[in-house]
């Protein structure tokens, strides 16, 4: 029994070194895609999600390019526009998408203004909400908030607090730069953790509206503005005419905006919300289809943001 249970351990560790050895390899550059390959986890790698999408941004703000305009949004204003950031030399068009989240935005704009000292304008083209209650979303935070951000050395825009509630919705152990890339560069590894925040991990924080990452980071955004004296315009992105965004545009909204005082401060936002037919939507949230086209979306540019002053930086062809 003794030799039986000494040959078991002696098994079990020859296991287990394999298995660490195998995740080592699976974020070294050589043997990170056949890894990701063999163990079902590539499409983890070739998806282009989180610090894909993000760092790119961070990193074209951050260059001094000549803009003085900065465009930021989510996911509904990205394809909009993207496609004619290329012929806008005043304007830097930079996008993200809505689990990057409010500090995400106030972090690209901190890092516009500093390498813009000519800025003149910061425009952001977000969807109403109405519940800004949960901060990070368990299934997206981590990609889209923690590893772009300290991959890049920018959490350090971030308040306390929120680097506090990151620390307990993620673990702090995953939010070193050494873990957090070894994370990024395999696609083993990412499937690993991704799916565990998703099945264990819990994001039961609720928050006061005034405390919320939404409207804080709103109000930082607009006080960061103001201090480099450059206009900043928060504007709506075009919505589906449907029962469930009129409640929240016309009830839900207007709420939190009232208790929260960015009805004073950004009073116009939500008389410019449009609504557009539901079936030009693939979603109940993004253009698809044959409505999916930059003609269309030029038209609601103009349509939607002509008073705000954004089409006299941007060329709609």
């Amino acid at each position: 029994m003794d030799k039986f249970k000494g040959k078991f351990i002696v098994i079990v560790l020859i296991i287990l070194i394999l298995l660490s050895g195998v995740v080592v390899l699976s974020y070294n550059e050589d043997y990170s895609m056949p890894i990701a390959r063999y163990t079902v986890s590539d499409t983890y790698l070739t998806h282009m999600d989180g610090p894909d999408w993000i760092i790119p941004l961070i990193e074209k703000v951050s260059t001094e390019d000549g803009a003085k305009v900065l465009l930021l949004g989510d996911s509904v204003c990205r394809p909009m526009l993207m496609d004619i950031a290329n012929i806008n030399g005043e304007g830097s068009v930079a996008p993200a998408i809505a689990p990057f989240t409010m500090c995400g935005q106030y972090v690209l704009a901190c890092k516009f203004l500093e390498a813009h000292p000519e800025a003149t304008d910061i425009y952001l083209v977000m969807v109403p909400i109405g519940d800004v209650s949960r901060n990070f979303d368990i299934s997206y935070g981590y990609q889209y908030v923690v590893m772009p951000l300290v991959e890049t050395g920018n959490l350090k825009y971030l308040d306390d607090n929120t680097v506090e509630e990151l620390k307990y919705v993620y673990g702090e152990f995953f939010m070193r730069e050494g873990i957090v890339r070894r994370i990024d560069n395999s696609g083993l590894n990412r499937k690993l953790y991704l799916n565990y925040i998703k099945k264990y991990r819990k994001n039961d924080i609720e928050h006061s509206n005034e405390t919320s990452v939404y409207v804080s980071y709103l109000k930082k955004i607009k006080t960061l503005c103001d201090e480099n004296d450059v206009r900043f315009h928060f504007l709506p992105s075009p919505v589906p005419d449907m029962e469930g965004y009129h409640e929240i545009v016309e009830v839900k909204a207007p709420l939190l905006f009232e208790e929260t005082g960015l009805s004073h401060i950004f009073p116009d936002y939500l008389e410019s919300v449009h609504y557009y037919p539901p079936e030009m939507f693939s979603d109940n949230v993004h253009f698809g289809g044959v409505y999916e086209d930059q003609k269309v979306y030029n038209e609601v540019i103009r349509q939607m943001y002509g008073e705000s002053g954004l089409t006299e930086y941007i060329r709609l062809e």
